[in-house]
């Protein structure tokens, strides 16, 4: 039967074999702040623009159809276009938001 060794220790230790202790190196913060350009850009590329308005034009199409297959069909889920709007606002918000978190959760994971 072979006997399996103990892997070495991957801590650093000084001439006498003892670890040393371990020391957490600040950050380093950017020598210039970020321009408000340069955010933006970035929170452009993190939430994927491109995909989150596609995402926000398919629900506002199912949106409109939805609501024109009902009031076909002899009832409609809004008593005023007010509140038909509101809600298409709404829906439209969340449905960015959640596309936009999702594409940044897609990062982290990536």
């Amino acid at each position: 039967m072979t006997q399996l060794s103990r892997p070495e220790s991957v801590l650093p230790v000084d001439a006498a074999g003892m670890p040393l202790p371990l020391t957490a190196e600040p950050l380093a913060l950017p020598a210039a702040p970020i321009s408000l350009r340069q955010l933006l850009a970035d929170l452009a590329t993190l939430a994927k623009v491109r995909i989150t308005i596609m995402v926000v034009l398919t629900a506002w199409l199912g949106f409109a159809i939805g609501e024109t297959a009902a009031r076909k069909a002899g009832f409609s889920l809004y008593s005023t276009s007010a509140a038909r709007l509101i809600a298409l606002i709404g829906a439209m918000i969340g449905s960015a938001l959640a596309c936009m978190g999702a594409s940044a959760l897609n990062q982290v994971y990536e």
